[in-house]
């Protein structure tokens, strides 16, 4: 089996990595040959993605030479007509999503989001499958589409897995975030109210992954003179690198506004620190209230309120925070977040789809 993964993304992003690259690689151990597509450009013009015309052709000159197409977040015209094509080849099509693309409020371009995602409702209902990362995805498809599976954005526990030997600062706790800061100041606003309150009370250390030199993350931190705050480094790193630099996190926090569009967001942040064996709190948003049971395998957190009192319990209990992690790590390995269950899974449906 051929399989052509065409993504909407650039060649670095962390969505082509996890469901992309990583799944290519497992799906070799069922004999699929996957070629992946990035379809924008490295560069920006004017902070919008460029599309790469040059990847465009190549999906279009081998797609005689595959036997499924996977669109990943593809919802504009060109990708429509590419979709179509491969109909006309005899292909199977399956779509692919981790995000609310149909939310276009939620971007810093609006209009031009709309009009580059508008596509996205046409392609659902064309494609032979779904695969949604998140349950709040799998039911939008499923208004389109009657073929829609969930698959959650794998977490390859041979990069992310409790490190021998933690790494602590001290008598420090040391509070960690990863994301990309630049999509997530909003966000990680959250934190300031509950860190500033807490750090008053106990040694804290705010370590931020990769806050990737964003001015109004450091704004927001450094006016919490009782804080201690890492803010990281100014690039981003390969994904094997990233436990290496989670290693001395105490707690894990991963905060999302409640909006429509961080009910969509799967729980990737949270998932990779659970593998580690790394307590999480969480906002109790979208896919994180399928994955974490408040107080089981992890903290769910509404209000300001809520994240300081469950901090604190992280902060102030180490024999809970052994216990929250281990029951997190053991999330991981049973509940079919691993990149062997979900490559096993895609699969499977990838079987399927070419007998019908």
């Amino acid at each position: 089996m051929k399989i052509s993964f065409f993504a909407d993304t650039a060649p670095d992003s962390a969505s082509l990595v996890h469901r992309g690259y990583l799944m290519s690689r497992e799906l070799q151990k069922y004999g699929i040959e996957v070629k992946v597509y990035a379809g924008l450009s490295r560069h920006n013009l004017f902070n919008i993605p460029i599309p790469n015309l040059k990847t465009y052709l190549s999906v279009i000159a081998r797609l005689k030479h595959y036997d499924i197409l996977i669109l990943h977040r593809q919802g504009n015209l060109l990708a429509y007509l590419i979709l179509l094509l491969s109909r006309l080849l005899g292909k199977k099509a399956v779509f692919d999503f981790d995000d609310a693309l149909f939310i276009h409020q939620s971007s810093r371009h609006k209009i031009l989001h709309a009009l580059w995602y508008g596509f996205l409702p046409q392609i659902i209902k064309r494609c032979d499958m779904v695969i949604a990362g998140s349950h709040f995805l799998a039911e939008y498809a499923r208004n389109l589409n009657t073929n829609v599976h969930l698959i959650p954005t794998p977490v390859d526990t041979a990069i992310f897995s409790p490190p021998v030997e933690a790494s602590h600062s001290g008598q420090q706790i040391t509070i960690g975030w990863i994301g990309l800061a630049n999509f997530h100041v909003e966000n990680l606003r959250l934190l300031a109210e509950p860190l500033a309150e807490l750090s008053k009370k106990y040694a804290l250390r705010l370590k931020l992954v990769s806050a990737l030199g964003v001015k109004e993350v450091r704004q927001l931190f450094e006016k919490i003179e009782t804080l201690n705050v890492d803010y990281g480094l100014d690039h981003l790193v390969p994904l094997h690198e990233m436990p290496k630099l989670m290693r001395d996190f105490d707690i894990s926090v991963s905060p999302l506004r409640s909006d429509t569009f961080s009910e969509g967001k799967c729980a990737m942040k949270a998932l990779e620190s659970m593998a580690m064996g790394i307590p999480v709190v969480a906002s109790a948003i979208g896919e994180n209230n399928y994955v974490i049971t408040d107080g089981v395998n992890g903290f769910l957190a509404t209000t300001s309120e809520e994240w300081i009192r469950k901090l604190e319990m992280l902060i102030h209990d180490e024999t809970l925070r052994r216990r929250i992690g281990q029951n997190g790590l053991e999330t991981i390995q049973k509940e079919g977040y691993t990149l062997e269950e979900c490559g096993k899974k895609l699969s499977q449906l990838c079987h399927e789809l070419l007998k019908q």
